[in-house]
């Protein structure tokens, strides 16, 4: 009968944590995320559950040290914020090749694999990131601005 709210439960909670963001000092918040996120990952929770913990440490991480924008922690989110559709792109595929070959190593060692894996998949995308999306976008914007002064143009005729 209450099955639907049960598997909703932690989106409550997770509610109710940011509700009292403000009530609670925002590094203790962020560390405290990070320790229930390594946690969860460690435990083998559900995807979902382990995805929606991270984005809650990113958050709190961001709220927490704005003030310092120039810390290695802006330059890690904004590294990876430039390389996310990139890295959105190939992880799957990077799963699906690199998984089989690491999956003993996997199983006796979890944390060290997703550590490896997640560089190795930075790595990658941002090498995607160099040679096909930064070019690709400078190509369609020189295209556009291009396109919009011939259009000046002939509507100007």
């Amino acid at each position: 009968m209450f099955s639907p709210f049960l598997r909703l439960f932690f989106l409550f909670v997770i509610g109710m944590a940011f509700a009292n963001f403000t009530l609670i000092p925002k590094p203790l918040f962020f560390w405290s995320a990070v320790a229930v996120a390594v946690i969860m990952s460690m435990d083998r929770w559900s995807s979902m559950s382990v995805s929606i913990a991270w984005s809650v440490v990113i958050f709190s991480g961001v709220a927490a040290y704005r003030r310092y924008e120039t810390t290695l922690l802006w330059r890690v989110l904004a590294f990876f914020g430039l390389i996310s559709y990139s890295l959105y792109i190939w992880h799957y595929m990077l799963i699906e090749m690199v998984g089989p070959i690491t999956s003993e190593a996997s199983i006796r060692n979890p944390a060290l694999s997703a550590v490896l894996f997640t560089a190795f998949c930075a790595l990658f995308s941002w090498i995607s990131y160099q040679l096909i999306e930064k070019p690709g976008q400078t190509t369609l914007r020189q295209w556009c601005l291009d396109w919009r002064k011939r259009r000046q143009v002939q509507l100007r005729t």
